[in-house]
């Protein structure tokens, strides 16, 4: 919940792995399951270039 929840606040965002790891302090194993989870449900999705961002916001 809590990373949806940062993409919920900030429509716009959108962050490689890398970054999203830095900005919710996980390690990037956890972080990229969970990001992939998020993807994989439709709530978020991956662009061409590889960053993660809000389906709404796109």
């Amino acid at each position: 919940m809590r990373v949806y929840r940062e993409f919920e606040e900030m429509p716009g965002l959108r962050l490689t792995l890398r970054q999203a790891q830095r900005l919710l302090g996980l390690r990037e194993d956890i972080c990229a399951r969970i990001l992939d989870g998020l993807v994989a449900e439709g709530v978020l999705l991956r662009t061409a270039d590889g960053r993660y961002a809000s389906r709404i916001a796109s």
